[in-house]
C-alpha cells in the first residue's frame, strides 16, 4: 500500500542525506559523520528457533524444518566451514574428481 511507498522513499531520503554528509565531510577532511543504521523490514517474520528473517511465504517453509534440525550453527564464520576454498583445509592441488579425470597432477 501506500505507506509501505511512504516508508521506503523515506528510508531512501535519510540514506541519501546521510551519504551526502559523509561523502562532504570526506571531501573537506573533516571528521565523518557516525553510521546510521537502518530499521528492520516491517515485512519480514523472525524465525523463533534460529533468529533468522524471511518473507511470510519462507518463514512458513523453513519454521517447521528449522524446530527440527538437530545440528544448529552457533555462529557462521567465512571460511570456518572447512570446506576448502581460500581459508578451508583441503589442500590446493586439485579436486579428487579432477585428479580422476586426468586433469591435475
Amino acid at each position: 500500500g501506500n505507506a509501505k511507498w511512504k516508508a521506503e522513499s523515506n528510508a531512501f531520503r535519510e540514506a541519501m542525506k546521510a551519504a551526502r554528509q559523509y561523502n562532504k565531510a570526506k571531501a573537506e577532511g573533516k571528521p565523518l559523520p557516525p553510521p546510521v543504521a537502518s530499521a528492520p523490514d516491517p515485512s519480514l517474520m523472525p524465525c523463533p528457533h534460529c533468529g533468522r528473517s524471511f518473507n511470510e511465504k519462507a518463514a512458513q517453509r523453513h519454521i517447521p524444518q528449522c524446530q527440527n534440525i538437530k545440528a544448529k550453527p552457533t555462529m557462521l564464520k567465512r571460511g570456518a566451514g572447512g570446506g576448502g576454498g581460500v581459508n578451508g583445509t583441503l589442500s590446493t592441488t586439485g579436486s579428487t574428481k579432477a585428479k580422476q579425470r586426468g586433469f591435475m597432477g
